[in-house]
């Protein structure tokens, strides 16, 4: 259960790292 709830969270904070690259990139350009 433990394990499950870690994956989840680690996969939500991969999506929220690539909308922070994503955003830094479009204020760059």
């Amino acid at each position: 259960m433990v394990e499950k709830r870690g994956l989840r969270f680690d996969r939500c904070w991969m999506l929220i790292d690539e909308k922070q690259k994503i955003f830094n990139s479009t204020k760059l350009s």
